[in-house]
């Protein structure tokens, strides 16, 4: 049986380099994030929402996922940040939301008020010790309850997002409700 190999090596090993790239990847991207500056434009965040969950429909549909989006596409959602960053945070929050789900449900909320609009993404996420949430935005951190080989990314999705929150000064938070996951950001 030595020096046979039926493929599955070769298979492992792509695997291990895929994953590498993609680490690779983010980290010059997250670098990347920290010396770069804003530009900054007025676009609607509810359309990019409704846009980026289009793009997660059949995953959602395949995995039998529920979704409530709460915004209203007759209204109009306006912000001042920089688009492709922000679309970025809310592709790795969507995502999140997806692959840790635990109750199959995803909700997602717009309010907007005189000069705010609220974002809030909830999702089912089971027992989890809130003093976790302390460390859900350190690099390669993830809570343990929601480990998944099959799942499991490269642990820099929410350093990501914070970063980029971060360099707009918006105000966001995780806070678990309910056995639910509830991030928040407020855009001012």
């Amino acid at each position: 049986m030595d020096g046979l190999d039926d493929g599955t090596f070769r298979d492992v090993i792509g695997e291990q380099i895929e994953k590498m790239d993609l680490l690779i990847g983010k980290l010059l991207f997250w670098t990347e994030l920290e010396n770069s500056s804003l530009n900054k434009s007025n676009f609607d965040l509810g359309k990019s929402i409704i846009a980026i969950m289009g793009k997660y429909a059949l995953i959602l549909q395949e995995n039998s996922i529920d979704f409530s989006m709460n915004v209203d596409a007759d209204r109009e959602y306006f912000i001042r940040a920089e688009k492709e960053g922000i679309d970025v945070v809310l592709d790795n929050l969507i995502t999140n939301a997806i692959k840790y789900s635990n109750d199959k449900r995803i909700d997602i909320t717009l309010t907007k008020d005189d000069n705010t609009v609220k974002l809030t993404i909830a999702n089912g996420v089971g027992e989890i010790d809130e003093s976790e949430l302390d460390n859900i935005w350190r690099p390669f951190y993830v809570v343990e309850k929601s480990r998944s080989k099959e799942l499991s990314g490269t642990g820099l999705g929410l350093p990501i997002i914070k970063t980029i929150l971060d360099n707009h000064n918006l105000d966001f938070r995780f806070k678990l409700i309910n056995n639910k996951l509830v991030f928040f950001v407020t855009f001012a």
